[in-house]
């Protein structure tokens, strides 16, 4: 059995489920000391996490799925593995059901795609922030971890 984290669009269930049809639903959880970002390339700006010091307070929410060998072919393909995204598994303390948010499963190794540092901050297009969107919506997360990447992710005002 392995473990996805997702973050980004793929929280999104029904894109989800074009892209892995056997993935399932096991809940949510929290990677601490870390931030939401959006970083860039010449096919646009796409979001990932930053993971700052450990005892930073920043938080960000993740859907849990568990999923199979095809699955993760498939996300591998949709994230540009290795050439874009980097692949990299996570210890998870704790998985909350999304609905009842009762502890469900716990210390599980899981999969996360992050996007190297090397990528410049961006701002997303709005159909992608849309789609980062829905997905917070069906896990019912806040939106404010979006909107403070938007922040930590748009060019500095120019002073004169």
């Amino acid at each position: 059995m392995k473990y996805y984290l997702a973050y980004g669009p793929n929280l999104n269930l029904v894109q989800m489920r074009q892209r892995c049809p056997n993935a399932r639903v096991v809940g949510y959880t929290y990677l601490f000391g870390a931030r939401l970002v959006f970083r860039g390339s010449k096919n646009g700006c796409f979001l990932t996490t930053d993971f700052q010091q450990p005892w930073c307070p920043s938080m960000v929410g993740c859907g849990v799925y568990e999923i199979s060998d095809k699955d993760e072919q498939a996300l591998d393909v949709y994230a540009g593995v290795p050439y874009f995204y980097q692949k990299q598994t996570m210890q998870v303390q704790c998985v909350w059901d999304v609905t009842t948010r009762r502890e469900v499963v716990h210390n599980i190794e899981a999969i996360l795609y992050t996007l190297p540092a090397s990528h410049p901050l961006g701002v997303p297009s709005r159909r992608y922030l849309q789609e980062c969107k829905s997905g917070y919506d069906d896990f019912h997360f806040s939106f404010l971890p979006l909107r403070q990447a938007l922040i930590d992710s748009s060019p500095e005002p120019h002073t004169k």
